[in-house]
Order: structure tokens, then C-alpha cells, then sequence
């Protein structure tokens, strides 16, 4: 006959003190913990120490935090001192998993209500900055929840995940889907965290492209009194503006651009000069238009120029002014290059500043330099998930690099075009 005997936390302390060749006086000093209480500990007195207590003795004995903390929690009833040991898991930047293994360890607590259980959870996250850690706790709380059936805060992780991911540009069109998917538990959702839904999915459906999307969340955001629309009401009726001049409803952009004037009544912005130049070309006010375009590159913040020369250049293209376009480039390229672009809108524009240079130097036959821009403008699209605009950029890289008079680089960019994201 078997008999399975148990470790107890005595013996992991007198087994790795007996291994370290230590005296319980010598373990005292180290631990900062009275040699009493050790003492008490090893001989099965005190069957379970206080966890920081056990934390260290063991940290003295250096013993890996994994193997007493899931001892230690495998045998925890109490969701307080769980919840306790999780918060001093953070605060020591402990491995994501074993955090993530506590907090399940946290909800399963049979001594807590599963909603009190997850709102604990929620909050305690909520206050967290390290973002890998938030998201693996709130997909915790998801799994959790769809288990139990606590749906608000299945609501809640859902927006809150998607938030984090919106982040991650190089999925933009996936992450949006995740986005859409929150609006299904929107009865769910505290009227806060609904309006900040709506203003996200705005954002994102304009950055890809998705106008319509774009025209009803922002509508959505100006027709509620929460505080939350009132902080972005303007911005939303900006994106108004922009949907409708994309989408060529150019007097509904003009009626949006009125409406934004009147939320920032005392300051001509930069967006505000470039989108009339905008509408301007394409009502065939074509002088007005250079003219404001001039403007706007003279008024404006250094960081936004790089969204009114590529707008500038193809008007330039429309109208055959190829020096003008040359001028550009010579005045502005090093000063679009400069910045540090943070914004998925701002890195589309810098893609389309890289393929509209390709362009160009298509344009004077300059070949090599024109399928090295194209290359990367296909990479700066490729970064922000815009698949289309990629695809285009190498198909023009393509149909050039069959000519024979590319030189050896080129060849060799194109050639390693793939291997940039591995």
C-alpha cells in the first residue's frame, strides 16, 4: 500500500534551511522574521504562517516564488487575503501568468459572490498601468463571466480590452470588429463607458476608412448630454466634417465645418484651414484653393504638416504643377521625416506622403528612387493594417522593378521587403 504523504509548509522551510546549512537564528537574521516563529512554523505549531511572513522566510532561503505561492494559495480560503497576495504580485512585477493564476484563484473563492467577486477584480485592475497586465486580467474576468453569467462586467472587460487593443495598429481592421462586437452588450455599459465606446469606434471607422460608421457613432456621441460627449463634442463634429468631405458630401462637410466653428468660436485651427482648402479644390475654386493650402503650410504646427503636403501634392498633380511638387519635397520632406508620429491618422499620411513620392519620382523617371519610396510607403501602410494602400504601393513597386536599369539596393529592398516584419 501507497501512502502519499504531504508537504507541509514546515518541511519546505526546514528542507531548504537544512539545504542552506543554516541555524534558525542564522534564518531569523536573514528573514527579519523571529526565530520563534520559525521554529513554530517547522514543527507543524503554526500549520500556515501569515503569507508575508512565509514570503520572507522564503525570499531568505531563496526559494522561487512560485513554489510557495501556489502552495500557499492552493490552501487560502479567505478571497481577502487571496486579493492581498495578488496586490502584492503587482506591485513586486511578478511573471503576467502567475498574477493572472492568482486572480482566478481570487474569483473561484467560494467565500465571495461572483459579482462582488468581479467588480473587485474590475476595479482593482482598472487602476493599473502596465497594459499587458490589464489585458490578461480583463480576458481573466471575460473568461470568468461568460462562465457565471455576470454580464456587466463581461460588458465592461469587452470595452476595456478593446481600448487597449485599438492600440495595436498593425490589427486595426480586427481590433475595430472587437469594437463593434462590445455595442451588442450596450444596456450593459455604465452611460460613461458608452459614450467613450462610441467615441473610439468614430475614431477608428474614420482612421479606416469606414465614413459612414464614422458619421453615425460621431452622431451618436452629440446627441448625448454626458459629460463624457461634451468633452468631444467638438472633435466629433471635426470627424463629421472630414466623413462627409470623404465620403463627397461636400455641403454636409461645409454645414459640419460652420458647426465646428461655433464649438471653438475664437481659434482658426490647422484642421480648419486645410479641410476649406480641401473642399475649395474640390468645388473647382482651384486658385483658392493654392492659395489656402500656402496658408495653411505657413500658420500651421510643425506636426501637422505632414497631412497638408500629401493633400497639397495631389491637387499639384491634378493641375500638371510638377515643379511645384519638386518645391515641396526640397522644403518639407526633412521636416515631415523629423517627427515622431504617434497617431494611426498621422502614419497614414506619412504612408501616403512615402507612395505619392513614388509618384513623383515616377513621374521625372526616376525610377530606383520612386520604387524605394513605394516600398516604403507599402511598409508605413502595412504598420496600420491598411492592406489596400500596401498591396497598391507593390503592385507599383512590381510593375517598375521589370524594368533593367534598377540598381542592385533597390533590387536588394524589394527583395527583403517581408523580412521587415519578421
Amino acid at each position: 500500500m501507497t501512502v502519499v504523504t504531504t508537504l507541509t509548509f514546515g518541511d519546505l522551510i526546514r528542507q531548504h534551511r537544512n539545504k542552506a546549512q543554516l541555524s534558525l537564528s542564522e534564518l531569523a537574521s536573514l528573514s527579519n522574521v523571529n526565530k520563534a516563529t520559525i521554529s513554530r512554523i517547522e514543527s507543524g505549531e503554526v500549520k500556515k504562517p501569515e503569507f508575508k511572513t512565509l514570503k520572507a522566510i522564503a525570499e531568505a532561503l531563496q526559494i522561487p516564488y512560485e513554489t510557495y505561492l501556489i502552495f500557499y494559495i492552493e490552501t487560502e480560503q479567505s478571497p481577502n487575503v487571496i486579493h492581498g497576495i495578488l496586490e502584492d504580485a503587482i506591485k513586486d512585477m511578478r511573471p503576467i501568468a502567475t498574477i493572472t493564476q492568482i486572480a482566478i484563484k481570487f474569483l473561484e473563492s467560494e467565500r465571495l459572490d461572483s459579482y462582488d467577486a468581479t467588480e473587485q477584480l474590475f476595479n482593482s485592475t482598472q487602476s493599473l498601468d502596465n497594459s499587458e497586465l490589464k489585458l490578461s486580467l480583463h480576458q481573466t474576468i471575460i473568461n470568468y463571466c461568460r462562465g457565471r453569467g455576470v454580464v456587466p462586467f463581461l460588458a465592461r472587460s469587452l470595452c476595456q480590452v478593446y481600448f487597449i487593443e485599438r492600440n495595436e495598429f498593425s490589427k486595426l481592421k480586427d481590433t475595430y470588429q472587437s469594437g463593434k462586437y462590445v455595442l451588442k452588450y450596450k444596456e450593459q455599459l455604465p452611460p460613461g463607458e458608452y459614450i467613450t465606446l462610441l467615441y473610439c469606434l468614430a475614431v477608428h471607422a474614420f482612421v479606416i476608412r469606414e465614413y459612414l460608421d464614422a458619421v453615425k457613432y460621431s452622431k451618436a456621441v452629440l446627441i448625448s448630454n454626458e459629460e463624457e460627449a461634451i468633452a468631444v463634442r467638438a472633435y466629433m463634429t471635426d470627424l463629421l466634417r472630414g466623413s462627409h468631405y470623404y465620403l463627397g458630401n461636400y455641403d454636409l462637410a461645409e454645414k459640419y465645418a460652420e458647426e465646428y466653428r461655433k464649438c471653438v468660436p475664437s481659434v482658426e485651427g490647422d484642421n480648419d484651414r486645410l479641410l476649406t482648402a480641401m473642399i475649395n479644390a474640390k468645388r473647382g475654386k482651384l486658385d483658392l484653393a493654392v492659395e489656402q493650402f500656402e496658408k495653411s503650410l505657413q500658420l500651421c504646427d510643425q506636426k501637422f504638416v505632414v497631412h497638408i503636403v500629401p493633400e497639397y501634392i495631389s491637387l499639384c498633380f491634378e493641375l500638371g504643377h510638377i515643379n511645384k511638387i519638386q518645391n515641396l519635397l526640397v522644403t518639407y520632406e526633412s521636416k515631415i521625416l523629423a517627427q515622431t508620429y504617434t497617431t494611426p491618422m498621422e502614419r497614414s499620411d506619412v504612408a501616403r506622403f512615402y507612395k505619392l513620392k513614388g509618384d513623383y519620382y515616377s513621374k521625372v523617371n526616376d525610377i530606383n528612387q520612386a520604387v524605394s519610396e513605394y516600398i516604403e510607403g507599402a511598409y508605413a501602410y502595412a504598420c496600420i493594417d491598411d492592406v489596400d494602400n500596401e498591396r497598391e504601393s507593390l503592385r507599383l513597386v512590381f510593375n517598375i522593378g521589370k524594368l533593367p536599369q534598377l540598381s542592385a539596393d533597390v533590387i536588394e529592398k524589394i527583395s527583403n521587403y517581408y523580412n521587415r516584419f519578421l
